[in-house]
C-alpha cells in the first residue's frame, strides 16, 4: 500500500532455503513490482559464544544485513520501518538509521524480552539492545493498547508521545464472495481452527475437556467435525493424532491464505485458543473470524481477545 501514496519501499530481509510454503508464496506475489527486495545470507563464521552478542535473529544476521545494504544503497531511505519478530531487524533498522541519519520505526508484532512465549529466543543481550532501540526509535508500533501500556510499565526508555497502536486487521475483498461458497461436511457442524498452531497454542487441554463431552454424549459424535487448518508444530501435531475421537478430526496442513479465508468461510463456528498468555494479544485471526460473521468458540477467559469479543457480541 505504500506505493499507492508515491513512497519508493525496498524491503531488506534474511533469504530462505528452497521455495518457502504456500502462503509465504501467495503474500509474496502480492507485493507492487516496484518494491525492491534485498536478500541477505547468514554468515558461514560462527562467532564466539561467550564473547559475542546473542539476540533473537542473531546478531550476526543484523551485521551481515548491514554490509549487504552498504553495498547495494542506491539512496538514502527517509525512515527505516524495523518489523519483529525476528528482532534482529530492530537492530538492523538502528544501524541503517543511523548509517542514513533516517526516522527510526519499530514494529512490534509481537513483544520482544517480555515475550511470554517461545518463539522468540533471547539470548545475553537482547535486553541490553532492546533498550538501545527503544531509545533511538522517532516511533513505536504496537498490535494491542494492553502490549503498549506493558512495555511503557518496563521500559523508562520508552515514552507515551513515540508510541503508536496500529491494530491487526483483514482485506475486506477477501471476504467478498462468503455466502456464496458452498461446503460438504456430511451433514456435520464444522467448528474449525484456522492458523499456524505452535508450542504456544497446543490444543491438548481443549481436547481433552471436548473428548470428555464426547464420552458423555455419543450423539454429538455424529454431529460435530473439528479442523485444525494450517501449519503444526511437532507437539502440536502428536496432541491431535493423539484425540481419542480421530473420525470428529481433520488436519489440514498449509494453504495460501485464500484457501484460508475459504475455510473460515465455511465452518459454522471458529475456534480461539485464549490461553492466559495471550492477555495482551490478538491473534491477527480474530479479525478475520469477526470479518467472517461467524459464531466465535474462545476456549479460556479474560485477556484481549475476550474483551474485543464480548465488546462486540
Amino acid at each position: 500500500y505504500l506505493t499507492l501514496f508515491g513512497w519508493r519501499v525496498r524491503v531488506l530481509t534474511r533469504a530462505i532455503d528452497g521455495e518457502g510454503n504456500p502462503g509465504g508464496r501467495e503474500l509474496l506475489a502480492m507485493l507492487p513490482g516496484e518494491v525492491e527486495i534485498l536478500r541477505y545470507r547468514r554468515s558461514p563464521r560462527v562467532p564466539s559464544w561467550s564473547w559475542f552478542p546473542r539476540i533473537d535473529g542473531g546478531f550476526d544476521h543484523a551485521l551481515e544485513a548491514v554490509r549487504m545494504f552498504r553495498r547495494k544503497n542506491n539512496g538514502t531511505p527517509a525512515a527505516v520501518l524495523a518489523s519483529g519478530p525476528p528482532f534482529s531487524a530492530f537492530v538492523i533498522g538502528l544501524f541503517i538509521s543511523r548509517l542514513c541519519r533516517a526516522k527510526l520505526v519499530l514494529d512490534y508484532r509481537d513483544e520482544w524480552t517480555e515475550s511470554p512465549f517461545n518463539f522468540v529466543e533471547p539470548g545475553n543481550a537482547d535486553l541490553w539492545w532492546e533498550r538501545r532501540c527503544l531509545r533511538t526509535a522517532d516511533a513505536v508500533v504496537f498490535t494491542t493498547p494492553q502490549q503498549r501500556d506493558h512495555q511503557l510499565h518496563v521500559f523508562t526508555e520508552l515514552d507515551r508521545g513515540r508510541c503508536l497502536v496500529i491494530p491487526n486487521g483483514w482485506e475486506p475483498a477477501e471476504f467478498s464472495a462468503v455466502s456464496h461458497w458452498a461446503r460438504d461436511a456430511g451433514g456435520k457442524a464444522i467448528v474449525s481452527f484456522v492458523g499456524a498452531i505452535g508450542d504456544h497454542t497446543l490444543p491438548g487441554r481443549f481436547l481433552t475437556q471436548l473428548a470428555s463431552v464426547l464420552e458423555r454424549r455419543s450423539d454429538l459424535r455424529n454431529k460435530l467435525l473439528l479442523r485444525f487448518v494450517g501449519w503444526r508444530s511437532c507437539a502440536a501435531d502428536r496432541e491431535l493424532r493423539g484425540f481419542r475421537f480421530q473420525r470428529n478430526l481433520q488436519l489440514v496442513d498449509q494453504i495460501p491464505k485464500t484457501s484460508a479465508i475459504r475455510e473460515i468461510a465455511v465452518a459454522d463456528a471458529l475456534l480461539l485458543l485464549n490461553y492466559p498468555a495471550f492477555v495482551r494479544y490478538l491473534p491477527g485471526k480474530v479479525y478475520d473470524y469477526i470479518a467472517a460473521g461467524k459464531p466465535l468458540l474462545v476456549y479460556g477467559q479474560g485477556g484481549a481477545v475476550a474483551e474485543l469479543v464480548e465488546r462486540l457480541r
